[in-house]
């Protein structure tokens, strides 16, 4: 998939691919409990999300995700700030996308 996105970096699709195998890595971790694992997946997550070069809102709202994520698998509320903080940036490129609206209604009543 790096390759893939070596040869599209624009391509959405390779983007969302190469996400959710790490956040794959990371739920197995959290499963069996290697928290440094969980750690290394999610950084690497956030990691290729930083890197991207797709234009959009879509690399903002999976990074909201991977927040998301994070803070329920580690008990990190830093990650749901993060994670409202990226669906922010998502609205701001996507101003009238209602998932987004209501994803970050919902991030906003987590965070109090």
């Amino acid at each position: 998939l790096d390759e893939a996105a070596a040869l599209v970096p624009e391509d959405v699709r390779v983007l969302r691919w190469r996400v959710q195998l790490r956040q794959e890595r990371a739920v197995q971790a959290a499963r069996v409990g290697r928290t440094a694992e969980l750690q290394r997946a999610i950084e690497d997550s956030l990691e290729v999300l930083r890197a991207a070069r797709v234009p959009g809102a879509a690399p903002a709202r999976m990074r909201s995700s991977v927040h998301e994520f994070a803070a329920q698998a580690t008990g990190n509320a830093q990650h749901l700030t993060a994670a409202a903080e990226a669906r922010e940036e998502a609205l701001r490129l996507s101003p009238y996308n209602l998932q987004d609206q209501l994803a970050l209604a919902q991030l906003y009543e987590r965070l109090g």
